[in-house]
Parts: structure tokens; C-alpha cells; sequence
């Protein structure tokens, strides 16, 4: 069983995301990434994440929208 705790970090800003997962997987999370809400969506389809980390103003979808089709 793997106890590993897995993030969602969406945000359309290359360094953001990167500087997220460079952080978070030296503290021993497992780090997805996307560029837009609706790519957010698309890996949330595929991968059971415990955490979504949201950037409220994305082009194609935002994290406001990416959290009302989640909910």
C-alpha cells in the first residue's frame, strides 16, 4: 500500500508549477501538474489525488470552475 500523499498543482505559470513540485517532492509528495483548469480536470479523471493546489485565474478554465465540477 503506498501511503504517499499526492498533489494537483494547476497554475498557468511554468515557474509556479515547478517551483511547487520542486518543493513538494522533496518533502515526499507525489506532484502532478497542469497548465489549465481543464487540463486539472483531465489528469483528476485518470489519477486519485488528496490535495488540488488552484490558481484562481487560468486561461481555458480557472480554479473556481475546476472546483464547482469537482465538487
Amino acid at each position: 500500500m503506498n501511503d504517499t500523499t499526492t498533489i494537483l498543482v494547476a497554475d498557468d505559470e511554468r515557474a509556479i508549477r515547478e517551483g511547487c513540485h520542486r518543493v513538494l517532492t522533496s518533502q515526499g509528495y507525489q506532484v502532478l501538474s497542469a497548465e489549465n483548469g481543464q487540463v486539472a480536470l483531465d489528469t483528476l479523471t485518470r489519477n486519485s489525488v488528496d490535495i488540488l493546489l488552484l490558481d484562481l485565474k487560468m486561461p481555458v478554465m480557472g480554479g473556481e470552475e475546476v472546483l464547482g465540477v469537482v465538487r
